[in-house]
């Protein structure tokens, strides 16, 4: 039986260090980022092209919250068949896995039905608007031109984070608040199979 720990969650919420942390102390067998899988894809789907922030323009003209939405659902359906195949590969050797990005939704983690292998979906999330401003502000280069789309895009970031919550709650998976490292990474292990950090 293969475990998959899935790891998602809006930019700036803290997702890869988490998942870097959860790898190793799990262990995993392996760690995928969506974000590499993605830039195998983009040669043939150039609406992989985008940014989480971005994914409104393949749903309408203007950035509102309902293109964002549609846009979304327009972009993880490209991303996910592929994704599958990442899960299906854990479920045939019986292995880790811990598969972590932005551009996951929990209603297509949810979907996924394979009889070898158990599924862990999270959501990770930041309530302070402020404290997410400075993680996304912290990432990238000060005054560079990707920190400045961020700040522009930062209210669709956090339109997009509520959306997703939304749907995390109505699929039962777990809202993880990503207050620091430590305390999420252990809370995630805690409540994995197979894993030291477990609490009976």
């Amino acid at each position: 039986m293969g475990d998959a720990l899935v790891l998602f969650g809006v930019a700036g919420v803290g997702k890869s260090t988490v998942a870097r942390h959860c790898s190793l102390e799990w262990p995993a067998k392996r760690c995928v980022d969506v974000a590499t899988v993605r830039e195998v894809l983009r040669s043939n789907h150039p609406e992989l092209e985008l940014s989480t922030y971005d994914v409104w323009q393949l749903a309408g003209e203007e950035p509102t919250t309902e293109n964002l939405v549609r846009g979304f659902d327009i972009y993880t359906s490209v991303l996910w068949p592929t994704l599958w195949q990442v899960l299906h590969r854990s479920a045939a050797d019986g292995s880790t896995t811990v598969l972590e990005g932005a551009m996951m939704s929990p209603e297509k983690v949810c979907e996924f039905d394979e009889p070898g292998l158990r599924l862990h979906p999270r959501m990770l999330f930041m309530t302070d608007a402020d404290a997410h401003l400075q993680r996304l502000k912290g990432s990238v280069p000060a005054g560079s031109a990707i920190q400045l789309r961020l700040l522009e895009s930062f209210p669709l970031v956090r339109a997009l984070q509520d959306h997703l919550a939304r749907l995390s709650r109505c699929y039962d998976v777990p809202i993880i608040e990503n207050r620091s490292l430590r305390t999420t990474v252990d809370g995630i292990l805690a409540s994995l199979p197979d894993s030291e950090h477990r609490r009976d």
